[in-house]
């Protein structure tokens, strides 16, 4: 049995212990791993400023949907993929534009529907290197 909860943020593993499994997604980004693209505005899931893009593992690849991360624990979400906005770098840069596009884009998508099917991400164009070991729950 494993003591941690495993997610992959931004296709990067990522191993969560102790108390941060109780803290929520967006504390743990902000807080933890120091990646405060992922804004907090009002706490409460409403504003959508918080948005990041959850990948659930199915039998035919990633399932992914728009959650907004003020509301998540990641106690929540082992074995999950977390795509940021700090994710859509090329080359270690992100354009100013790309900040603005993503939120535009989740905050869209968000209001228009909550799950987003794999072919939706696709038309993103945007490449996402996931690990080649899938997840195993133990």
């Amino acid at each position: 049995m494993r003591n941690y909860v495993l997610v992959y943020i931004n296709g990067q593993r990522v191993e969560i212990v102790g108390a941060d499994v109780f803290l929520s997604l967006s504390d743990l980004l902000r807080r933890r791993r120091h990646m405060v693209g992922t804004k907090i505005v009002c706490e409460e899931g409403d504003c959508g400023a918080c948005t990041v893009l959850i990948g659930r593992p199915t039998g035919k690849g990633m399932r992914y949907q728009c959650i907004d991360s003020c509301i998540y624990f990641i106690s929540q979400l082992d074995c999950c993929h977390i795509v940021t906005v700090e994710g859509l770098k090329l080359n270690g840069l992100l354009h100013p534009h790309n900040r603005q596009w993503w939120m535009a884009t989740v905050r869209n998508a968000v209001s228009a529907r909550r799950d987003l099917s794999w072919p939706w991400w696709t038309c993103l164009k945007i490449r996402i290197t996931f690990p080649s070991k899938g997840c195993v729950r133990g």
